[in-house]
């Protein structure tokens, strides 16, 4: 699922199918499965039919060669020919009356049952799944003829809001590159392929979708929008903006890059290069900066009216970022660009976003606690501290957590001592990620050696654990103390999380020197342990021996 890029059902079918087996079905999934194999063998036969027919047409050629495009191009995207006639698959299939054709968007059937090609006197484009199977089509008119572009229907194996032309080509060069471009045309896709720049991807006659981003950010941790520097353009880039808030990551990056109005990208590479090209995709826009530079335009005077509206339209883009820290970033820059305190502005937002929906939850592991409402000014009037005089029972005992038994006293009338009133124990045993987090939270300084790569895990402990260790990373000088590293989040939202981990730990005695630096090791090394584990299989540590179970 991570390396391909792929859902569990497609992940699943590619392993059955490597080993000999058949992936066990319902009798209803039974029955789509052989309905979607019917489609996808209809398809493959117009595809061949199509590819045939380019050969015998030289005014299909001529345009292609008109292009550039070269014969290994052609074969790579499988590249065709629908002739203008009525029927013209009538010489593919024997029954040209089958059901399949029209439920695969191949055939139209108009009034009086009669029955006609939809694509008619067209190049045609083979639209590919990931796997490599034929799902559609897109033709563009040779001549005269409206619309210029025509894109197959909606259908059982098809969804333009989730597909794109070229992925399936351009898988390897995205993981080699680490980056994918997304342009507007299936002519940009091939004309940047056949100059070098593999990595590029283009939307199917629809706006880019929040699936879209989703599914790109599987495959590569930079996704790069290109489109034309016209007002189409512009407004197709806002477009793709709005619908990439609700899937942003942290650690993953989008960008614009606007090309000069006269330009395509299949014109821009011809004229300048391949390093021409490459060197503006490098150079594009990030996210935060086109964002801010519209909303800046949109608002452009210095009153407080106009400073309130920026903020306004801001926050509606903010509260449906997911990412704790990305959301935090934007708003301080928001809150800066306005002048005013980027504390006071994120606590005005609503909580985070759920996250997307591609994230994988482990079934076996603790449901995250709500997060929960806290006054900024509790953390002054009553800090946490590392050593309380009356934790005393062993580290390997069982650790209370927030949530579950008696609350603590932060969530009843006003801020109480946390040491006089304990949560109920839990029974479950904490992920490793949690006691990573916990031990860290003793300690901030032990953070500052985590790196990605050993906490690389979706698990919710460890999504926390991550905002963690790079908010300690944006000023180690300074932090001494769990109540410090809370203090730096500005997003309310991740300083609750924080706390209430602080409140679970506080049940467990406090360990120093050694056994402190042995435990840490201990528990980073079973992290590692689990970035390397099979998807599906967790490691928790079980709090009375702390062997792995």
């Amino acid at each position: 699922m991570e390396y391909q890029g792929k859902s569990f059902p497609d992940a699943v079918e590619e392993l059955a199918s490597g080993v000999g087996m058949e992936v066990p079905r319902d009798e209803r999934s039974r029955e789509a499965a052989q309905a979607a194999g019917g489609l996808f063998e209809v398809l493959l036969t117009a595809a061949q039919h199509y590819k045939t027919q380019l050969k015998q047409n030289d005014q299909a050629k001529d345009y292609f060669k008109s292009r550039g495009v070269s014969g290994e191009i052609a074969r790579t995207f499988h590249l065709g020919f629908a002739p203008d006639k009525w029927q013209g698959l009538a010489e593919a299939f024997e029954n040209y009356e089958d059901a399949a054709l029209d439920q695969a968007g191949l055939v139209i059937v108009g009034d009086g049952s009669k029955r006609y090609d939809r694509f008619r006197g067209r190049v045609m484009f083979p639209i590919m799944s990931q796997q490599g199977r034929v799902i559609a089509f897109g033709g563009r008119v040779l001549g005269e003829g409206d619309p210029k572009y025509l894109n197959s229907p909606e259908t059982a194996v098809f969804s333009k809001g989730r597909e794109l032309y070229g992925l399936y080509q351009a898988q390897k060069a995205i993981r080699d590159d680490e980056r994918v471009l997304v342009v507007e045309g299936y002519m940009d896709v091939i004309a940047l392929h056949q100059y070098g720049i593999g990595y590029a991807v283009a939307t199917l006659g629809t706006a880019t979708t929040e699936q879209h981003i989703e599914r790109l950010f599987r495959l590569a941790d930079e996704v790069v929008f290109s489109f034309d520097g016209d007002k189409a353009g512009m407004r197709a880039a806002w477009r793709a903006l709005e619908n990439a808030f609700p899937a942003l990551q942290d650690g993953k990056a989008v960008k614009f890059l606007f090309l000069p109005p006269e330009h395509d990208p299949d014109s821009y590479i011809r004229e300048h290069g391949t390093d021409g090209f490459a060197q503006r995709v490098r150079e594009a826009e990030p996210l935060s900066k086109y964002w801010l530079r519209t909303l800046q335009e949109r608002h452009p005077d210095d009153s407080p009216e106009a400073r309130a509206a920026l903020l306004s339209d801001a926050k509606t883009y903010l509260e449906k970022v997911p990412a704790p820290l990305m959301r935090d970033v934007l708003m301080r820059e928001v809150a800066n660009a306005a002048r005013v305190d980027a504390g006071e502005f994120g606590r005005g937002l609503a909580p985070l976003a759920a996250p997307p929906s591609h994230k994988k939850v482990d079934d076996e592991a603790t449901p995250a606690q709500p997060f929960r409402p806290v006054e900024r000014q509790d953390y002054q009037q009553q800090p946490w501290q590392p050593n309380q005089p009356s934790a005393q029972q062993s580290y390997g005992g069982e650790v209370p957590r927030v949530g579950q038994g008696q609350k603590p006293s932060r969530w009843q009338k006003g801020p109480k001592n946390y040491a006089n009133e304990r949560p109920a124990p839990r029974a479950v045993p904490l992920s490793v990620y949690e006691r990573l987090l916990r031990l860290g939270l003793e300690a901030p300084e032990l953070l500052l050696s985590l790196e990605d790569e050993d906490i690389a895990s979706s698990h919710p402990d460890a999504l926390l654990l991550q905002s963690a260790v790079r908010l300690t990373k944006t000023a180690p000088q300074v932090l001494k103390s769990a109540a410090e590293l809370i203090m730096l989040a500005a997003d309310e939202n991740l300083a609750n999380a924080l706390e209430e981990k602080v409140q679970a730990a506080m049940g467990g005695a406090t360990l120093v020197g050694k056994p402190l630096e042995d435990e840490w090791r201990a528990l980073v090394e079973r992290a590692r342990e689990e970035a390397k584990a099979p998807a599906g299989v967790r490691l928790y540590m079980n709090p009375n021996n702390r062997a792995p179970s």
